[in-house]
């Protein structure tokens, strides 16, 4: 794996697979494809995926296949195009010169409990769909982006708030993609203008939507080196919106999800200097 894209696993906090991935419950199998001679300075890197499963709940489908295998030696688990991982760690491994990423495989498939619920009303519908969307959407050129959202607001035009997550995906764009915070700062600028003016709709429950860029807001001041004082202002407001998703949540999965943005802020605002003051 070139070192350029082991960078941009750093940025991508859920990933999916886009082909079959197979894997192996053998630590030992991964010395086989292990190649000795590339260094750390080196553009190839071996990279070994750690990947947590949590066998109690559903997901897209993985199998172990040793006994359908030609290589029953290898203790083969093979997982289906779509499951999605969260990257927990990324470190270098010295000693057995690789890189060690940590997968989470996320629970993303409950037939009566997901994201497409007839509990909710087509629009929320709509917006949970494209959140999903959004998340798949990072090697996007900026142009396919404008294309995509613009087929998206011709499809919805009483949907006005798909102009947010465009501004919101483009801002994503230029923070990870370019390193350009100051550009992505005002595109998440006019994402919120978009969302406080969907602030009251609890059938959509843009809260969500608005404490995603409120953090990502403070992350570019801290790009940017701007007063703490400021970057924290931006993490209270996203504590405070992800807090109201909460209480508007509809089902156990976006409970789920609100708790997980509640714990990442949390981090967030723990890392910043604090004068005897409380989260």
């Amino acid at each position: 794996m070139s070192i350029d894209d082991i960078g941009k696993l750093y940025d991508d906090l859920y990933i999916y697979n886009t082909t079959m991935f197979s894997s192996s419950s053998d630590h030992e199998v991964s010395k086989i494809f292990q190649n000795e001679r590339l260094k750390q300075d080196s553009f190839l890197q071996n990279v070994l995926f750690q990947i947590e499963i949590d066998i109690r709940k559903r997901s897209p489908p993985y199998a172990a296949i040793s006994e359908q295998s030609q290589f029953e030696d290898e203790a083969e688990v093979l997982f289906m195009i779509g499951n999605p991982f969260k990257v927990q760690n990324i470190k270098y491994i010295e000693k057995e010169n690789y890189y060690l990423v940590n997968l989470f495989l996320l629970n993303d498939f409950e037939p009566n409990d997901v994201r497409i619920s007839t509990d909710y009303s087509d629009r929320r519908n709509i917006k949970n769909c494209l959140s999903t969307f959004t998340l798949q959407m990072y090697y996007v050129t900026y142009i396919e982006l404008n294309i995509i959202y613009r087929e998206l607001m011709n499809l919805y035009p009483s949907e006005k708030w798909i102009e947010a997550v465009k501004f919101y995906r483009s801002g994503q764009y230029f923070q990870y993609r370019e390193k350009q915070c100051q550009v992505a700062l005002d595109k998440y600028k006019r994402a919120l203008m978009i969302w406080r003016s969907f602030d009251e709709d609890n059938d959509l429950n843009c809260s969500i939507d608005i404490g995603h860029t409120y953090i990502l807001i403070g992350l570019c001041y801290q790009s940017l080196r701007t007063d703490e004082q400021v970057i924290k202002k931006n993490f209270d407001r996203a504590h405070k919106h992800y807090k109201t998703a909460y209480n508007n949540s509809r089902c156990e999965h976006e409970r789920t999800e609100t708790l997980d943005c509640l714990a990442n802020i949390c981090a967030h605002k723990m890392l910043l200097p604090w004068k005897d003051e409380k989260l």
